[in-house]
């Protein structure tokens, strides 16, 4: 899951992630799969991840935050 704002996700995200901006999620909950499913939670470096992180865990959520968010991904993935 992607709680980067729309802008933000327009200029690259993760193939097949789903965007829910953090300011969003408590009203999608609904979107959100069983509680049971693990929830891997990314933005662009990792602050807004992890408090989305926090809040879906503090719910019964099994989410993880992804490290280093959409920019570490971007780095680690671009064609030299």
């Amino acid at each position: 899951m992607d709680v980067r704002t729309p802008d933000e996700v327009k200029y690259g995200s993760i193939p097949n992630s789903t965007n829910i901006e953090i300011d969003q999620l408590r009203s999608r909950l609904n979107e959100l799969p069983s509680k049971d499913t693990p929830i891997y939670v990314l933005c662009r470096v990792g602050h807004r991840g992890y408090v989305a992180t926090m809040i879906l865990n503090n719910l019964g959520y099994n989410a993880f935050n992804i490290d280093g968010g959409y920019d570490l991904y971007k780095a680690a993935t671009m064609k030299l």
